[in-house]
């Protein structure tokens, strides 16, 4: 069977300009009347946002889908022989796998249209999607945490106890998660800020009680410098700490520098650890 011949270039132009837009990558994919699919175009952004080589993508004479992770090909392709036997629009979110073996989630949309030789062609876009994935990811933890610091605030209550220090840094870490890569004008809104706010007294709180509860175990820190620590637990930047305190980034430094010294540790992270085993 003859190769169907690539979209004229004014169109293949167009679809390079459309697709220079946004995080991703226009194509047009074909189904032939035998059942068998190939791509007759493809934008360059799918080499610049996915790793894929578009012109060995164009050479298949039957795609493969190679790039699509093993465990949704199969769930692609359905999508994709279902879509062209009913002409619905195709929109699907699978995984595609990059050179350096990781992945990215991309959503493939494109709606069909069938030809007199009972050709299907979708002309369709790629979207990289992979940082929402993310944040639903992240939200998910996020809620799953938070329902277990309720019941471990219920659990306080009766007297059972409080929630670990290190069940706290696992919350504040899947919140800041989702924060980081949330829009900045929804980073910086009051909620955000306050939920913040809350974690870093919280752990406050704890880094404060663990050391109450062990004086000549644990070494001792002053009030500001078990604030700092947590606030480092938090993830904060000292950039970050000294507008939370009102206070010179100098001055953080040398906070955390005598966090460090007095938890004998050489960085952020081990600090943070020592902080949720109690400053054991």
């Amino acid at each position: 069977m003859a190769q169907r011949p690539l979209p004229p270039a004014p169109l293949r132009t167009l679809f390079d300009q459309v697709a220079a837009r946004f995080p991703g990558h226009t194509m047009q994919r074909i189904r032939t009347p035998d059942g068998r699919f190939r791509y007759t175009y493809a934008s360059p952004g799918m080499r610049e946002t996915f790793g894929i080589d578009p012109e060995l993508v164009l050479s298949q004479r039957e795609a493969d889908h190679s790039w699509v992770h093993p465990e949704d090909r199969g769930r692609f392709v359905t999508a994709l022989h279902r879509s062209a036997d009913h002409l619905e629009t195709l929109d699907e979110e699978v995984r595609v796998v990059g050179p350096d073996g990781g992945h990215k989630w991309v959503r493939s949309i494109g709606t069909p249209r069938r030809l007199a030789d009972g050709t299907v062609v979708w002309d369709g876009i790629a979207l990289d999607v992979t940082e929402r994935r993310a944040a639903a990811e992240a939200l998910e933890r996020a809620v799953v945490l938070a329902r277990a610091a309720e019941a471990a605030r219920w659990e306080a209550e009766r007297g059972a106890g409080a929630m670990p220090l290190a069940s706290l840094l696992e919350l504040n870490d899947a919140v800041g998660q989702l924060l980081a890569i949330l829009p900045a004008e929804l980073a910086r809104t009051d909620q955000c800020a306050s939920v913040r706010e809350s974690l870093a007294r919280l752990m406050a709180q704890r880094v404060g009680a663990a050391d109450a509860r062990a004086p000549g175990a644990a070494p001792r820190l002053t009030p500001r410098q078990q604030t700092v620590l947590a606030l480092l637990g938090a993830g904060l930047t000292n950039r970050q700490i000294a507008a939370r305190l009102g206070t010179t980034e100098g001055t953080v430094k040398l906070h955390v520098a005598a966090v460090l010294k007095r938890l004998g540790v050489s960085n952020r992270t081990e600090a943070a650890l020592r902080a949720a085993r109690g400053l054991d």
